[in-house]
């Protein structure tokens, strides 16, 4: 029997993560990232990289052939040892391949996509969006720490995890309750967030997070894992930093907080797209019918004028310019900015739009001025509401939360049982998808801060142990858990009938099944529950016996 050796297999991606990089001037604390932050998670990400067969959607191919993987592709043909080779090159070496791919590429369509957020269907749309998704309760609190129930972190030191979330991570670094809203727009216009952890070595903690453009931001995938991030600088920004003569900026994968949509184009990670996407070909229809009404209307919207004007027995030259200066004089030329709306030339009434000279021969009655109709369908738009239709439909917000669009159809209502339309309870849960990425960013970003803190211990502080949750908005959802409560109840009452207990011997039904079954309750529900009942049933005896509280209430 052949016994296969087990071997560590060692990858380009394992090299770079397990060494410690020279980030060079620009980057001083990136080093600082590598070695301090996240280290269980990059020893995963090592691991990944080693066992990795297929190939994910990070290193999909983009259609010009080329791959945003460097030298996955490029190594084997050219007979290179992936173990010989100098991790910093080949790095470099897929940093540019990436770059060359996707730097402007992504800038171009960040770019398209804030112009077409600028539209005031799609901006109200992405307002109702993050209106919903970033909703501070009554206690002005957005979203809140979920530990996990089976963390062995006890009450203590769940309580202070608490503490610092609320205090150090939503309130000191991210202000979260003044630039929520704005981050959540950011990433659905621009379908990513990249977000630069600011660590002060001299207090030794994350002192604030830098908000980064996705535009100029480029992922370094190697092996399917992400290795780095690559800044592309813009500006004077690049004359006034000390980068040794580059146009670009390394950081460390701990260095970044990074999340997206996981909508992607055809070249994966790097091709990132938001949600606007679908609302750009209806954005270009609208703008082209709405130039086109416009111009319709400022060119048949009033009366024409034609003005027959007798020249004569003028020679010809002597008559056309004496058509030019009439014409020059009863009429103007009109010019409609389709990029602003705005008509420009604006002159004498008399020429609010084009009008008709013609001249005519001695023979005739001499001159004249006649009037023609202005045109048809001047007050029908119904094109134009079909085209808002489709903008906000590829916004799938519901179309009576968009002001052109009230009573244009189904209106927004507050969502009480029975009028609950599917449309408020599709965008509820697309607003839950959206928040996802959010839920990321903050719980890695509190782990992080849990990595400055020497007295927590390392069990704490792994990631799987936490999660965000936000506040649900969507008013609708209240009344549907209030009447299912309500339901359940009823039922629970109904099935109590035939529970089997002292009173009732003749019961063929458990109490723990009719709380599963009529109260809809977990295992770990019962089991707070039945918490819950000692310490109540212990207080109500220590009041009994007249004991008083430790806390003296």
């Amino acid at each position: 029997m052949l016994v296969d050796k087990k071997t560590n297999y060692e990858t380009l991606a394992s090299r770079i993560l397990s060494r410690q990089r020279d980030y060079g001037m620009a980057n001083p604390k990136g080093q600082v990232f590598d070695r301090q932050f996240n280290r269980i998670d990059t020893d995963r990400e090592i691991e990944v990289s080693r066992n990795i067969v297929g190939q994910g959607r990070k290193q999909l191919s983009y259609p010009n052939g080329l791959t945003p993987d460097g030298y996955s592709s490029f190594a084997p043909t050219l007979g290179v040892n992936v173990s010989n080779l100098d991790p910093q090159r080949a790095y470099e070496a897929t940093a540019e391949n990436q770059v060359l791919l996707y730097w402007r590429k992504n800038r171009e369509r960040v770019l398209k996509y804030y112009r077409v957020a600028g539209r005031a269907e799609v901006s109200e749309s992405l307002d109702a969006i993050c209106d919903e998704g970033v909703y501070p309760n009554d206690l002005g609190e957005i979203c809140s720490l979920r530990i996990d129930p089976d963390a062995q972190i006890g009450e203590a030191v769940r309580a202070n995890m608490h503490r610092t979330f609320r205090r150090e991570v939503l309130n000191r670094i991210l202000d979260f309750s003044k630039d929520g809203w704005y981050l959540m727009r950011t990433l659905l216009i621009e379908g990513r967030i990249f977000m630069e952890v600011v660590y002060s070595e001299d207090e030794g903690q994350i002192v604030a997070v830098n908000l980064l453009p996705s535009q100029n931001m480029i992922i370094i995938t190697q092996d399917g894992v992400i290795v780095g991030y690559r800044q592309m600088l813009e500006g004077s920004f690049t004359s006034a930093s000390n980068t040794n003569g580059k146009n670009y900026i390394d950081y460390s994968p701990n260095q970044i907080l990074y999340a997206d949509l996981n909508m992607y184009g055809p070249g994966g990670i790097n091709d990132a797209r938001s949600p606007i996407e679908p609302a750009i070909k209806p954005f270009n229809q609208l703008n082209s019918i709405e130039d086109s009404v416009t111009m319709y209307r400022i060119q048949w919207g009033s009366e024409k004028l034609v003005f027959k004007i007798d020249t004569g027995m003028m020679p010809k030259p002597k008559a056309e310019k004496h058509m030019k200066d009439q014409a020059k004089l009863l009429s103007r030329r009109v010019d409609y900015n389709t990029g602003t709306g705005e008509v420009t030339n604006v002159g004498r009434v008399i020429g609010l739009g084009e009008h008709f000279f013609i001249s005519t021969s001695n023979q005739s009655k001499g001159s004249e001025i006649t009037r023609l109709e202005g045109g048809d369908n001047i007050g029908n738009i119904e094109d134009v509401k079909y085209f808002k239709r489709n903008l906000v439909n590829a916004m799938k917000v519901p179309p009576g939360r968009i002001t052109a669009l009230q009573g244009d159809g189904e209106n927004f209502n507050n969502g009480k049982i029975g009028e609950v339309t599917q449309a408020e309870v599709s965008f509820a849960r697309m607003v839950q998808r959206y928040q996802t990425p959010l839920q990321i960013i903050i719980t890695r970003l509190f782990v992080m801060v849990l990595n400055t803190k020497n007295e927590i211990s390392d069990d704490v502080k792994m990631e799987e142990n936490y999660g965000v949750i936000f506040e649900k908005t969507n008013s609708f959802q209240n009344y549907i858990n209030s009447e299912i409560l309500n339901l359940n109840l009823d039922t629970f009452d109904k099935v109590m009938k035939h529970v089997k207990t002292a009173e009732n011997p003749g019961g063929v039904i458990s109490q723990r099944w009719a709380m599963v079954k009529g109260l809809k309750m977990t295992d770990e529900d019962i089991v707070l529950n039945g918490e819950y009942m000692k310490d109540e049933e212990q207080k109500a005896g220590e009041e009994e016996a007249g004991v008083v509280p430790a806390d003296g209430m």
